[in-house]
């Protein structure tokens, strides 16, 4: 899916920012998470897209 997105907006020229994403907390499965946001981002900046982090605490 994500794949797809981005032919289309590289051959359109449209910036990408991706300023929001996020897993759940459930039973303290902070691993899977960190893992989902680094899966995330690597694949995001593969295709020339930007994201923003931020943490809440």
């Amino acid at each position: 899916m994500l794949k797809d997105k981005c032919i289309y907006i590289f051959w359109n020229e449209i910036p990408v920012v991706i300023g929001e994403f996020g897993a759940r907390d459930k039973n303290g499965n902070l691993q899977s998470r960190v893992d989902y946001a680094a899966y995330y981002i690597a694949a995001a900046r593969a295709y020339g897209m930007n994201c923003n982090w931020w943490f809440l605490k």
